[in-house]
């Protein structure tokens, strides 16, 4: 869905296709960068504060990512909205993979990565 929002304020910016994928792509790298230095921090202040509160507040986050996106009048606020919300996103599951270390014993923690990969593998599809 944000592709397709996207593509609709790229026309109507007047953008043709190569530049509105050029822009995605520095969009979607972006996002990333900022991911990647924010799930360390978003996992040391779940060991401070506790797993089920940073959890609860990334998923408020992203709730309120994608209302601003959906608000979202033109390309800057977009990628505004997109990056900036990335630095409380969780995208890459380690929230919930610390989880699964705190709580389950060693034994069977293979098992439960398992199946967490294959719950969100299936969110996806």
């Amino acid at each position: 869905a944000l592709s397709l929002r996207f593509q609709e304020l790229a026309d109507g910016e007047g953008l043709d296709r190569a530049e509105a994928a050029a822009m995605w792509g520095r969009l979607a790298a972006s996002r990333s960068l900022v991911e990647i230095f924010a799930t360390p921090m978003l996992t040391r202040w779940s060991d401070r504060v506790g797993r089920r509160r940073v959890i609860i507040f990334c998923t408020c986050a992203l709730i309120c990512e994608s209302l601003f996106l959906a608000q979202a009048s033109s390309l800057l606020a977009l990628g505004a909205v997109h990056v900036g919300f990335g630095m409380l996103a969780d995208s890459h599951g380690a929230l919930e993979y610390s989880c699964i270390a705190d709580t389950v014993p060693e034994q069977q923690r293979a098992v439960a990565y398992g199946r967490l990969s294959t719950a969100v593998g299936l969110g996806l599809v």
